[in-house]
């Protein structure tokens, strides 16, 4: 397996895992919007909220890569297919060239 599919893999892997426990910790805090946070659940409002935070913190460079690394990928992506149909532009003249 090449280098950069296994670090996509593992980021892919590590990518799900920290934004599940973002959205339990979201969950969890939703449980406590129907009613006040008074004192009795302002502790657990607290760690829940910086938890939220945290974890978005942990996704922020991820997101920001893969928004940064876009037009990259789509430029290399267009680049790629413009080399296909040049092939078969290529391959199409000299099936033809080959018959006359």
């Amino acid at each position: 397996m090449s280098k950069i599919k296994e670090l996509t893999m593992e980021l892919n892997a590590e990518m799900d895992r920290v934004y599940a426990e973002y959205v339990d910790l979201h969950q969890s805090l939703r449980i406590h919007s129907s009613s006040v946070i008074d004192e009795p659940y302002m502790k657990e409002a607290e760690r829940l909220i910086d938890g939220i935070q945290n974890k978005y913190a942990e996704l922020y460079p991820l997101f920001h890569f893969v928004a940064h690394r876009y037009q990259f990928a789509t430029n290399v992506t267009d680049t790629y297919n413009e080399w296909i149909n040049d092939l078969i532009k290529i391959g199409a003249k000299e099936s033809e060239s080959t018959e006359s």
